[in-house]
């Protein structure tokens, strides 16, 4: 009988049989490749594509098949899973096998090698629980279990490319996995068998990774696997660094793994995909798009340990990170906007694949960050020259003590600006909307680095003087609230280039610092600001001025209320009034009154000591009658006598002062006054304050 009589009698043999006599599950994906090689190749290929199509939910087509029952070898050309209008899942330009002759006469399939040459897999997540292989999985994993003889002793796949797309995400991450070099032996057909031992190798953007593992494909399909990547570009995972920190990208740096990757189906047929394991990073850089320059950089990175999961959301979790030689730059544009504050401004679209379902856990929840040897850059660009704050060098400790709380403590130490002790604490939320508290410290920092906000709010140069902070910031999705209290030590400022200050408060700079300064040179405000910052009609630097202005008009008013009187209108100061030093009639002495209050005046210029006054003396006429004898018998009209006795009330004034321990260069009797004499009204001694 001939070969073709031989295949055409098995044929009929073959179908004579109850259906379901041949491997179910994934062993019947390759029993309907490797049956019908013992036909002629027309026919192999026909039946092939039928028994597939019977059992895999998708289109499969095979463009020829060329069989040599002599040497035991076949090869299938172009394999394709998919297709006819949907996305092609998997392609195999070329399929080798190689089979065991004598076994087929006996009823078995024996096959010792199965290789795919160049296979490209499109592997794709369109939901919180689906893929596009899903119901292939389920195909395979319920199908008929009995398989009879049949065996794979090894599979092997060289070369070829995996791409997986998760649309789950916000943008859509993309990933692709090159030249690989798998190996499983043997290939598990039945649920009894024991797992297949996996081994291999590829490429993630030219970075390589070596994996080995188990698979057990039927009842349940459980793939675990050991993979170790060096030097990983984090470009690579650029889908999932977006959808993670809301809109960052990465910019450079690679990564270590040490990962275990378990791969299974659940109870509800979900395919399940997660991961454990140890991350080291260098030269990490994140930004924004449109951003040249990075927000954050790190030279060395350790997250340990690590978990990730597909379910119910993509979702990590990292016990601790550790950060050396971190960089944060706090950026602030020429229009006011914050750049961090687009990580929690980024929304996932309303009902889209990518929406966290109520409960699920967080895209990247970080349970503790140490950052050692960093740095924290803040850049200003509202001022001219752009403001550089620099807290460096620096540490940061983040701790979020449990997952159920939303809130993570935060901790900031560090030197700013070269020379100032900086510690602050508080918390901030990890989820929109963004809430943050913060207080601590910022301790003797040089004033003359402000020179570009001192210019643009102040209109003055700060030539020196050191300034220490206490701060209490609470920023509430979009309203600010923060308290400071500000102690100044020895300011010194040049002459004014604008009448910004004197017309928001009232009085010129240098008169409300030396009103402000007290003997040790300490001038002490407490500068509430309060605002919503949403609001298109807040601006901060009004915020600010009133805040200042409200600070300075309540640290003057204390004080004076002894020896004075500040008068506002509508917020600002319009005067300073000095309580005049009153006097008997043609006395060169203060009356008990006026004694009280040159006493409480020079308590006062003593605790202020850049206070200069001009001291301008009064008489009236109807003082002359009570002129002493000596003083009207003098030379001179009695209309200079008065002026005279006026200027000496100044003087004696001036005299007690000094004695009190005024310095005299600070006070300027005013003479000549052809005005010293007015027609009625008590004698007494006017103040005003010098600038």
């Amino acid at each position: 009988m001939s070969t073709k009589e031989l295949a055409q009698a098995h044929i009929r043999k073959q179908t004579s049989h109850r259906p379901g006599h041949y491997p179910a599950g994934p062993g019947l994906v390759f029993l309907f490749v490797v049956l019908p090689l013992l036909l002629l190749p027309v026919v192999v290929r026909h039946v092939a594509e039928q028994r597939l199509d019977a059992l895999i939910p998708a289109p499969v087509a095979i463009r020829d098949v060329d069989l040599n029952l002599f040497t035991g070898r076949a090869q299938v050309s172009d394999l394709v899973i998919g297709g006819d209008g949907t996305e092609t899942i998997l392609r195999v330009p070329t399929l080798d096998l190689q089979f065991s002759r004598r076994a087929l006469l006996h009823r078995q399939m024996i096959i010792h090698t199965v290789t795919a040459r160049q296979p490209t897999l499109r592997l794709e997540r369109t939901g919180n629980r689906r893929w596009n292989v899903t119901e292939i999985f389920r195909a395979l994993v319920e199908g008929d279990a009995d398989t009879g003889e049949f065996t794979i002793a090894r599979l092997d796949v060289q070369g070829g490319l995996i791409t997986v797309v998760d649309h789950t995400t916000t943008p859509v991450a993309k990933s692709l996995v090159k030249d690989l070099a798998l190996t499983i032996r043997p290939v598990p057909l039945i649920p009894e068998a024991k797992p297949g031992q996996v081994t291999g190798n590829f490429q993630l953007d030219g970075a390589p990774v070596q994996m080995s593992g188990t698979l057990h494909l039927i009842s349940p399909f459980v793939t675990r696997l050991k993979v170790n990547a060096t030097r990983v570009p984090l470009t690579f995972f650029q889908g999932y660094v977006q959808y993670y920190l809301s809109g960052a990208e990465a910019v450079a740096g690679d990564l270590d793994g040490r990962l275990n990757v378990v791969a299974a189906l659940n109870q509800q047929e979900d395919l399940v995909i997660e991961m454990s394991g140890a991350i080291k990073g260098r030269g990490v850089a994140l930004g924004f798009p449109g951003n040249k320059k990075p927000f954050f950089r790190a030279a060395r990175l350790t997250a340990d340990p690590v978990r990730a999961s597909n379910m119910p959301v993509v979702h990590a979790e990292v016990a601790n990170v550790q950060l050396t030689g971190m960089t944060v730059r706090i950026e602030r544009d020429h229009d006011g906007n914050f750049n961090l504050r687009r990580l929690w401004a980024a929304t996932p679209p309303e009902g889209g694949a990518g929406t966290t379902p109520s409960g699920a856990p967080a895209p990247l929840a970080i349970r503790h960050l140490e950052a050692r040897d960093s740095r924290m850059l803040f850049v200003d660009g509202t001022v001219t020259p752009t403001f550089t704050g620099d807290l460096s060098p620096a540490t940061v400790e983040v701790h979020k003590p449990s997952p159920k709380t939303d809130r993570a403590s935060l901790k900031i130490k560090g030197t700013l600006g070269g020379s100032a002790p900086v510690e602050l604490s508080g918390w901030f939320t990890v989820a929109r909307p963004l809430k943050v508290y913060l207080e601590g410290t910022i301790n003797d920092y040089e004033l003359s680095r402000v020179n570009p906000y001192a210019v643009k709010y102040v209109r003055h140069q700060v030539q020196r003087g050191r300034v220490t902070t206490e701060v209490k910031y609470r920023y509430d999705a979009g309203n600010l609230a923060a308290g400071n209290e500000i102690r100044i030590r020895q300011i010194k400022v040049g002459d004014p280039i604008g009448e910004e200050f004197e017309g928001q408060v009232g009085i010129p700079l240098k008169l409300a610092l030396a009103l402000l300064e007290g003997l040790d040179g300490e001038i002490t405000l407490k500068i509430p600001v309060e605002g919503k910052l949403d609001n298109p009609e807040f601006r901060l630097n009004k915020v600010v001025w009133k805040a200042l202005r409200n600070a300075v008009v309540k640290a003057l008013t204390a004080p004076f209320r002894l020896i004075g009187k500040i008068v506002t209108a509508a917020g600002k100061i319009t005067a300073v009034r000095f309580d005049p030093i009153s006097f008997p009639a043609g006395s060169v002495k203060p009356d008990p009154k006026g004694v009280k209050r040159l006493h409480r005046l020079a308590a006062f210029l003593r605790k202020r000591p850049n206070v200069e006054l001009q001291l301008r003396g009064r008489a009236s006429r109807q003082e002359a009658k009570a002129l002493p004898k000596k003083r009207r018998r003098g030379r001179g009209s009695t209309e200079q006598k008065l002026r005279k006795l006026a200027e000496d009330r100044a003087r004696f004034v001036e005299r007690t002062l000094v004695r009190r321990r005024v310095a005299a260069k600070r006070l300027f009797v005013l003479t000549g006054d052809p005005n010293a004499v007015k027609k009625r009204g008590a004698g007494r001694v006017e103040f005003r304050l010098l600038d």
